[in-house]
């Protein structure tokens, strides 16, 4: 198998420490992975195979598969839906119909959901802002946190990631604090031996405020949800070190990363 991704790296909106453990399973089951590279075209030939042509640079290289799977991306159809007529504008920056964070739109009486508004394009998302807006016509007070998002990657291992990253704490010159704990010293990971990964917390160095987090590993789509509570009710490190967690879980990952943001993890490898 191999797979071509035109950005300079896989998963690029993520941390390079939580790539480095997807990019070297896939290279470990064999996956093929070219980076930084350019598809140019797809061909079938005379003996049912394909071709695919991709551009590192100037050059050319042809890789031949059985079969091609594309993924890339989308963009919205606006022809015909004359929204001007009903005084709903466009967003400039995201091409998408303009909402507020109580997901109204420039008319007062119209609201709008999901991918139309072109903010984030996932469907935890969409459902989300659909209770905001129900919310928000039956006049109670509730509003959109997108810093609250959770994004679930279904690799293998999968990722689960909520708030800032690392490197998005670096950009706006955050003074942030690192911590992680690797599946490796996890002890349900080790008997079921799934060990790939870590649980990575980031949180603010002086009030210990959780901002972030990362889980790449097994059950990380599923577990990202504890960490995405504890930044929506805004907890520092040492609150949410208070919360027992039942052993042996893979969730308790998450409590030794915690733990480690204080100097005081029991079980690191």
């Amino acid at each position: 198998m191999h797979v071509i991704e035109y950005m300079p790296e896989i998963l690029s909106l993520l941390d390079q420490d939580v790539v480095d453990v997807v990019r070297a399973s896939a290279e470990d089951k064999g996956i093929n992975i070219i980076s930084g590279a350019c598809a140019a075209g797809i061909y079938e030939t005379e003996n049912n195979m394909m071709m695919t042509a991709y551009q590192i640079g100037d050059k050319l290289h042809y890789i031949a598969t059985e079969k091609v799977m594309m993924a890339v991306g989308r963009k919205p159809r606006m022809e015909g839906l004359n929204l001007d007529k009903i005084g709903v504008d466009l967003d400039e920056g995201t091409r998408g119909i303009k909402v507020d964070t109580k997901m109204r739109t420039t008319a007062d009486h119209i609201y709008a959901i999901g991918d139309v508004t072109n903010i984030i394009q996932l469907a935890h998302v969409a459902s989300h802002q659909g209770l905001v807006a129900a919310e928000n016509i039956a006049e109670l007070d509730s509003q959109m946190h997108y810093n609250l998002v959770p994004s679930a990657i279904f690799t293998s291992p999968e990722v689960g990631h909520v708030g800032l990253t690392e490197k998005q704490a670096v950009e706006q010159d955050l003074d942030v604090e690192i911590s992680k704990f690797p599946f490796a010293a996890n002890g349900k990971s080790v008997a079921m031996n799934d060990t790939e990964g870590f649980v990575k917390i980031i949180s603010m160095k002086a009030s210990k405020e959780i901002v972030g987090g990362a889980i790449v590993g097994s059950c990380g789509t599923d577990m990202i949800a504890i960490i995405s509570n504890l930044i929506s009710m805004k907890t520092p490190l040492d609150e949410a070190v208070e919360v027992i967690y039942a052993h042996p879980t893979a969730a308790e990952a998450v409590s030794e990363a915690l733990l480690n943001g204080l100097g005081r993890g029991l079980h690191n490898v």
